[in-house]
Formats: C-alpha cells, sequence, structure tokens
C-alpha cells in the first residue's frame, strides 16, 4: 500500500512535463486503434449473422471507458459507469475545432426522433409509443475520437449499431436515429493531467468508487494522530543523527545482521544501533533490509540519507507484464521493431484478448506457447501448449460460461450428475 502511494506520488509528477502528456494521448489514440473491429451492441446481431456472440462488444462511450480504464495507471483513475453525458461533463475543457489534437474527443448533443424512457423491460409494453420521454443529460447522444488523420476530421469511434469500431472520415455524419446535431470539442488535457471531476452544476455524478479518509488536517482527525505526528516531526532531526539499521526476517537476513554486529565490534562508539523486528514502517533509519518491496515506505524515504535494499518501481521490468508494456511503450515512442522478445498477448486485457482470438495461424505451422499467470513465481502454474487452436476454443468457451450463468448453471449440474454416478457405481460395487 505505501509503495503504491509513492508511486502515484511519483507518476503525479512525470504528469506535469509535456513529454508524459505527449506520449499519454498518442497512448490513448493507439489504444483505441486496438478495438478495430470489435461490433456494438449484442442485440443487433442475429444468430448465424457474424458478429452474433462476439467475444466483447462496446458501444461509443464503452470504448472510452475500457481504453482509460485499460491505461488507468498512466491517467491515474478509471471512468465511472454511465454513458457519454457522463463522459462530457468530467472531461470539462472546451476547445474550438482548430485547435483539436489526435485523442482529443467529439461529443455530439441531439433530439432522437423517437425519445423512449430508461424503464425496465417488463414495462415497456405498456407505454405510449408517441409520448415524448426525457433524453439523456444535455441531449448528449455520441462521442468519438479525434485523430484528424488525411481528412482532417477523421475520427474513431462505434457510430453505427450494426456496425464496428472503426475509422470515420470527418466527425461529421447524418443519423437515422436523431437530429438537430451539435459538436463540442473536448480538450484531453483534463484527462491527461490525472484529474476525473464533473465540473457541471447541474449532475454531481457521484461516484461509489471514491473512498475519503480523514488526515490530521480534516475536522474528523483524532487529536491523538495530530499530537503523535508532532512529537514524531520534532524527533526527526535527533533520530536521523543515530545511524539505525532495520533488518527484517528472510533475504538471507542473518548475513547482513552480523555485518553490522561485527562493525559495533571493531568500533566500540557502538556506531550503528539494531532496531526492533516490529519497528517495520519507522521511518527514521539509516539502513533497511527487507524481504519485499511493501515493507518499505517509499513516501517518507530521504534520498542522499537513507539506505533501502529495494527499487520503487522495478516490477516495470522484473515482471513479465510489467516488461511486456515497457517494451510496448518503447516501439510505440520510438517507433522502433523489438525481435528480441518472443510474440506475447495479456489475456486479461481485453484488447490483447480480442487481438489473440482474431490472429490467424497456419495449421500446418507448429508452434509452442507458453502460458503464465502474472501473479506466480518460481514456475508455478506455467503450462505449455502444443495446438493452440484447441485452446482458444476452450478460451471461448470458459468466457461465455463466465459471462452466462446459465451456462454456468447447466456446467454445475453436469458435474454433479457425474459426481452423483460416480457415487452411486462405488456403493453398487
Amino acid at each position: 500500500m505505501k509503495n503504491a502511494k509513492y508511486l502515484k506520488q511519483q507518476k503525479q509528477e512525470e504528469r506535469k512535463t509535456q513529454d508524459f502528456k505527449d506520449n499519454l494521448r498518442k497512448k490513448f489514440t493507439d489504444q483505441c486503434k486496438k478495438y478495430f473491429g470489435v461490433p456494438y451492441h449484442q442485440k443487433y446481431w442475429s444468430e448465424g449473422e457474424e458478429y452474433h456472440n462476439a467475444p466483447l462488444y462496446l458501444d461509443c462511450c464503452g470504448l472510452i471507458r475500457q481504453v482509460v480504464y485499460d491505461l488507468r495507471e498512466d491517467f491515474g483513475f478509471s471512468l465511472g459507469r454511465w454513458n457519454q453525458a457522463y463522459q462530457f461533463d468530467v472531461c470539462p475543457q472546451e476547445i474550438e475545432y482548430k485547435d483539436m489534437k489526435p485523442g482529443d474527443l467529439v461529443f455530439i448533443s441531439a433530439t432522437y426522433y423517437n425519445q423512449r424512457v430508461k424503464t425496465q423491460p417488463i414495462f415497456k409494453k405498456f407505454l405510449n409509443k408517441n409520448k415524448k420521454l426525457k433524453p439523456f443529460a444535455h441531449n448528449m447522444v455520441h462521442v468519438e475520437v479525434f485523430t484528424g488523420g488525411e481528412t482532417g476530421e477523421q475520427t474513431i469511434g462505434a457510430r453505427y449499431q450494426k456496425g464496428v469500431i472503426q475509422y470515420h472520415d470527418s466527425y461529421k455524419f447524418i443519423s437515422k436515429n436523431y437530429y438537430d446535431m451539435k459538436y463540442h470539442f473536448r480538450s484531453l488535457d483534463t484527462w491527461l493531467d490525472g484529474i476525473c471531476k464533473s465540473q457541471c452544476a447541474q449532475h454531481e455524478w457521484r461516484d461509489d468508487r471514491d473512498l475519503w479518509i480523514p488526515d490530521k488536517y480534516s475536522v474528523f482527525a483524532s487529536p491523538e494522530l495530530q499530537e503523535s505526528e508532532a512529537i514524531e516531526e520534532k524527533q526527526i532531526e535527533n533520530d536521523f543523527q543515530i545511524k539505525k539499521i532495520y533488518i527484517g526476517s528472510g533475504n538471507n537476513s542473518q548475513i547482513i545482521e552480523n555485518f553490522f554486529k561485527d562493525k559495533n565490534t571493531e568500533n566500540k562508539n557502538r556506531q550503528y544501533q539494531l532496531m526492533d523486528k516490529q519497528k517495520t514502517f519507522n521511518p527514521f533509519f539509516y539502513f533497511k533490509w527487507v524481504q519485499t518491496k511493501s515493507e518499505v515506505d517509499f513516501l517518507s524515504f530521504n534520498e542522499g540519507q537513507q539506505i533501502i535494499n529495494h527499487i520503487a518501481n522495478v516490477t516495470i521490468f522484473t515482471t513479465k507484464v510489467g516488461l511486456l508494456n515497457l517494451l510496448r511503450d518503447y516501439q510505440s515512442i520510438q517507433q522502433e521493431t523489438i525481435d528480441f522478445f518472443p510474440e506475447t498477448y495479456q489475456l486479461d486485457l481485453l484488447s490483447d484478448e480480442i487481438l489473440f482470438l482474431n490472429k490467424k495461424l497456419e495449421k500446418e505451422q507448429k508452434q509452442i506457447w507458453i502460458l503464465k499467470p502474472h501473479n506466480n513465481n518460481m514456475g508455478k502454474g506455467i503450462q505449455i501448449i502444443e495446438d493452440i487452436y484447441i485452446f482458444k476454443q476452450n478460451f471461448i468457451q470458459q468466457k461465455n460460461i463466465n459471462q452466462d450463468p446459465i451456462l454456468l448453471i447447466l456446467l454445475l449440474m453436469k458435474l454433479m450428475k457425474l459426481l452423483i454416478i460416480k457415487k452411486v457405481s462405488k456403493i453398487q460395487k
């Protein structure tokens, strides 16, 4: 947790640079392109049609929400569950068309020809079809990502109900579903600054994901907490003058402990003081040796005054997923192809999942794939896959079971039936 807070703070500092914003803007548009070919919504595709039971569906606001979620560690937030009206309110910086950059958003407000109220399907048959009903907030009906392109008006978006996510030559179009269309151009800069908050006085869009914890400056803060923090602050100078050594358990800690004990034996003035192992997060140490990064409070670390045996953001190249993302960013920024890293897909990332499932391989081409859980080490959970076609079929089947509760129930019933048969056969024997 402390390491996560530190990395978040570092990301906020990094976010202030123009290079970071430019790279994230490009990363945002590149991530949108990874969803090309994803259909609009399942209800518009009948059985037997091309995109019936597709692995993923995304409408116009769903694309924006998914891409920001994919890049949530870069943006510093993920978008709420609401539609394009919400995204319009949390992306408040209005700009003129001539100032648009790739990655900025084009919102469209309009009036539906046949507006319908949002209600439960069971009550729809009782509604008067000719009755004018409440529209979306701000009459916001659509959103797309501006790219400019050769036409200067090109966008990426999910525009048609029977269509897919794709390039559109222009953000301007005629709709069969709504009229009186107005275009609103919004800069992505607010999101690039790590800010996702509604600036609309009419719509607060309260998000139940937000957690609030009172700090020492809050009226709800504990007086004891304020007093103890004040005492600690007064003791900082004295504590740093003593070279305190904290050595945790594991990671060959006995070798390190013996080293400092030998140093104290050589120096009768006891140059180093070994700290109690219970004081894991005591910030007043000279040297700290622990097993994991979670035992280090990087927020209180004083560079140049303290020594620790961990690097805060080392996982960007010491984990498989971290290294994969690092190399992808490098390729995107440097426009270079990396051929020493094997073809890799991160299957818990929807864009990678789509690319993997759509990849076509020659059946006679013999390939061996490795499936590795990203949260295991020492080779645990690694599987060798010799037939990628069977793996894909099983993967899609598992996805359908996870998404469809009826299939899950049928699978459980089948398993129970097998267990009962085995149980009965044992009794008969």
